[in-house]
């Protein structure tokens, strides 16, 4: 899923006539049909433009597209958000990869498991917002955590709790 796009427009020659309503950020399911997520308008500019869907966009393919020859002459895409997979399954078996270095690379086929079962979920993190100041009390609720609280680990912005 696709929370944030970040892409890096080269030199632009006469913006107006060939990118404000030319140049298409587009999705697809299957890769034949495409829906528009969005179309550049005035505020693009040369060097680093940040698109943020209101909500996160899940398709399978994604490209930029113009039928204009001069339109799609994006320098760098940087796309942001969570790898997902679309199945109700309860686990997942995967493989280990190892790359040494030199770069020699050993695969273990099927030596992980995640399992629905096996994993924590935390559902609920209390107080929402804080002070900068700091030295609030933050409260995580969910399932699966250990009764146990040294079996557990809170970081926070790179800080352990």
């Amino acid at each position: 899923m696709i929370t944030q796009l970040k892409y890096f427009m080269n030199r632009m020659i006469d913006k107006q006539t060939n990118f404000v309503g030319k140049l298409k950020f587009q999705s697809s399911a299957d890769g034949t049909t495409w829906t528009d997520v969005f179309t550049a308008d005035t505020y693009l500019k040369e060097g680093w433009n940040t698109y943020s869907p209101s909500s996160a966009l899940s398709s399978q393919y994604y490209r930029f597209f113009s039928a204009t020859k001069n339109a799609c002459q994006v320098g760098e895409i940087q796309m942001y958000g969570n790898v997902v997979e679309n199945t109700s399954a309860t686990s997942k078996v995967c493989d280990v990869v190892l790359i040494a270095p030199g770069g020699q690379i050993q695969t273990f086929s099927s030596q992980v498991t995640y399992a629905d079962s096996a994993s924590s979920v935390v559902t609920d993190v209390s107080p929402r917002y804080g002070s900068y100041k700091g030295g609030e009390t933050v409260t995580f609720t969910g399932t699966g955590f250990s009764a146990t609280s040294s079996e557990a680990s809170v970081t926070i912005d790179g800080i352990t709790c």
